[in-house]
C-alpha cells in the first residue's frame, strides 16, 4: 500500500460500519462465538451505549494460557 496515498484518505473508507459490540457481562465464550462467526480479531464492548474498551483475539489468549494458581 502506498503511505502518501492512504495519508489522506478519511478513516471511515477503511474502517467497519457498525461492528458487532458486546457488553462488559457478556462471556469470553460468547466474545469467541462472536469473533468466530465474524471473522473478528477485535469487537468493542459497549455498556450503556458508550464504548467501554474493545476486546481482542490477543486479550482472550493471553488470558486463557494465563498459569493458574493451586488452590
Amino acid at each position: 500500500v502506498d503511505a502518501k496515498r492512504m495519508a489522506d484518505r478519511p478513516i471511515k473508507s477503511v474502517m467497519t460500519a457498525n461492528p458487532t459490540t458486546l457488553r462488559a457481562q457478556d462471556t469470553i465464550a460468547f466474545a469467541l462465538h462472536r469473533m468466530d462467526l465474524g471473522g473478528y480479531r477485535h469487537i468493542p464492548i459497549l455498556q450503556d451505549g458508550k464504548l467501554t474498551g474493545v476486546i481482542s483475539i490477543r486479550d482472550i489468549l493471553g488470558y486463557l494460557t494465563q498459569p493458574t494458581v493451586p488452590s
